[in-house]
């Protein structure tokens, strides 16, 4: 499989981490879904990934325990807005979401999305998806922008929203 690469803005570390550790209970839930490498679950079943690295150390030096609640994308950003999750980690900002969510100030990392297509594909940009149809992540910035590019392109690109990587 070849993949394209195309920039889609910045995706902050994690939902509320700026805020004060003294707003938060002694337990903190985090959204725990598959998006190796930043957060998925190990062969051995754990958190792991850059976003679980940073927070355990965080944790450490604050004094929180944490509690990784498993989840899809979608799930977590239901949970969170109900407040029965206090992070998600890995979202990307959108204006709809900076009215309903706290961001921190600095973003660690930025974030990209990748097209992936058979191999012999005469897809090799944006346009070329033309009248096709693209898997994304359900409630993601990714499927925004998507939608966005489609509309903006004409390109009439059919989105299917899939819960996962893995069912993409």
């Amino acid at each position: 499989m070849k993949n394209i690469s195309l920039v889609l803005g910045k995706s902050l570390l994690c939902l509320l981490l700026a805020v004060p550790a003294l707003l938060f209970p002694d337990n903190i839930r985090v959204g725990l879904y598959e998006s190796e490498p930043a957060i998925f679950t190990d062969a051995s079943g754990q958190p792991a990934g850059l976003y679980i690295d940073l927070l355990d150390q965080i944790a450490g030096e604050e004094g929180w325990k944490i509690d990784y609640v498993r989840v899809t994308w979608a799930e977590g950003l239901k949970l969170l807005e109900k407040n029965e999750i206090d992070i998600v980690c890995n979202m990307g900002l959108l204006p709809e979401r900076k009215e309903r969510f706290s961001f921190p100030e600095v973003a660690v990392l930025n974030t990209y999305s990748r097209v992936f297509v058979k191999e012999g594909s005469s897809v090799n940009s944006l346009l070329d998806l033309k009248d096709k149809s693209v898997a994304v992540l359900e409630g993601s910035t990714h499927e925004v922008k998507f939608i966005e590019y489609s509309k903006d392109f004409n390109l009439n690109i059919r989105i299917i929203p899939v819960k996962d990587h893995e069912t993409a």
